[in-house]
């Protein structure tokens, strides 16, 4: 009998004890850094974010990084892994009511480069530029094009109020940005492509991999 208590015992305090928890895995955001030229995207992120239960955290100063999902314009060079997201082109942008309806291409070059001052009416032409670093700025100098004495335009919101607000300047941005406040220059034989990249150190998979597919899909509705 006293046996059978003490079994009896064993089991109740057996009973009590808590179960083990499982083990918790705590999920690391998805670093991702976005260049200035594609902050238009930030909606769409934020929307696949939601759909395919990510966290994202941006990481704008690590761009570049082999560990950072890098959003940003232009050809792909180097190492690791880029996933064409969609594709954009450079524009060059005048103010509505600048009458020329098309710019030759060295024409274009001579005002960015400050060689050609004027327009047709002799108001001086205010030429804009986005930072040297900013990769439409850079695509624009990879096919030929040096700019001297622009003033800077630290954003594409920047570029556009600039341009906006003066009938004599001129600028340029991703054709993503236009809006009814300025006008594409139409520069005939201009053609400067830019893919919208989606660049890290190596092929994503899991949930990184259905973020940028699901960009991918906003991107080309």
């Amino acid at each position: 009998m006293r046996r059978i208590a003490s079994l009896l015992l064993l089991l109740i305090l057996a009973a009590c004890q808590a179960t083990p928890a499982a083990p918790t895995h705590t999920v690391q955001p998805l670093q991702v850094a976005l260049s200035s030229s594609l902050t238009w995207i930030e909606p769409d992120l934020a929307d696949c974010a939601a759909s395919v239960g990510a966290a994202v955290q941006r990481a704008d100063e690590a761009a570049g990084d082999p560990d950072v999902i890098t959003l940003r314009l232009g050809r792909f060079s180097g190492e690791g892994y880029a996933a064409i997201l969609g594709e954009d082109h450079l524009a060059i942008i005048v103010n509505p009511g600048n009458p020329i309806a098309e710019l030759p291409l060295d024409t274009a070059q001579a005002i960015f480069a400050g060689r050609d001052k004027t327009w047709a009416d002799q108001s001086k032409i205010q030429v804009w530029s986005l930072p040297e670093s900013n990769d439409t700025t850079a695509a624009l100098e990879a096919a030929g094009f040096s700019i001297s004495g622009a003033g800077l335009a630290p954003t594409p919101q920047d570029m556009l109020k600039s341009v906006a607000a003066n009938p004599a300047a001129i600028g340029f941005l991703p054709a993503r940005w236009l809006d009814d406040s300025v006008r594409d220059a139409q520069v005939a034989g201009l053609a400067i492509d830019l893919p919208i990249l989606a660049v890290i150190g190596q092929e994503p998979q899991g949930t990184a991999r259905a973020l940028l597919v699901c960009l991918q899909e906003k991107i080309n509705p």
